[in-house]
């Protein structure tokens, strides 16, 4: 939720007030500042960047998406969403990049995981069929065309969704 700089800043501010807590004799100050601090550490252990990586997809700010997900150590310790979530502002790069391999790997493992969030897996569907017609796998980017179906569509991407039915129906 909160840039890294900005995380550190308020756990400095929370160091602080836990010191001026301690000096006062003030617990009620003190017990508040510590319980902060631990907040914001367990929220950047479970969370990161990625909610922030999340919106710089959307606003499609694609180098400052990269930036952002280099601060993400170890992926497993993530929650399950944020994990998969990972997986898929991941692939986003490969994407951007031409890596369709790691592309396609990464949002494999993204669909694993839980986005929670269906419209995500609607857009890593799409990336999934898009990596597939351009490696040439029209009967896998078919299979995953079918996943498709019954699914929640942003309004946006349906011009999207209609000219991948034309091409399905013209194969």
């Amino acid at each position: 939720m909160f840039s890294p700089f900005f995380r550190l800043l308020l756990l400095l501010a929370c160091i602080a007030i836990s010191i001026l807590g301690a000096m006062n004799n003030n617990w009620i100050l003190l017990s508040i500042s510590t319980i902060a601090s631990a907040l914001l550490l367990w929220d950047y252990l479970r969370a990161s960047t990625i909610t922030l990586a999340l919106r710089r997809y959307y606003q499609s700010r694609y180098e400052e998406m990269s930036k952002l997900l280099e601060h993400v150590r170890n992926p497993k310790r993530l929650s399950k969403k944020n994990e998969a979530r990972f997986y898929f502002l991941k692939a986003v790069e490969a994407w951007e990049k031409d890596d369709f391999k790691s592309a396609k790997i990464a949002l494999l493992e993204a669909l694993h995981g839980n986005m929670s969030k269906e419209t995500l897996e609607t857009r890593a569907y799409l990336l999934l069929i898009d990596i597939s017609i351009l490696l040439k796998d029209n009967k896998q980017a078919k299979d995953y065309f079918e996943q498709l179906r019954g699914r929640k569509i942003e309004k946006k991407l349906l011009p999207t969704l209609e000219k991948l039915q034309m091409y399905f129906s013209n194969k």
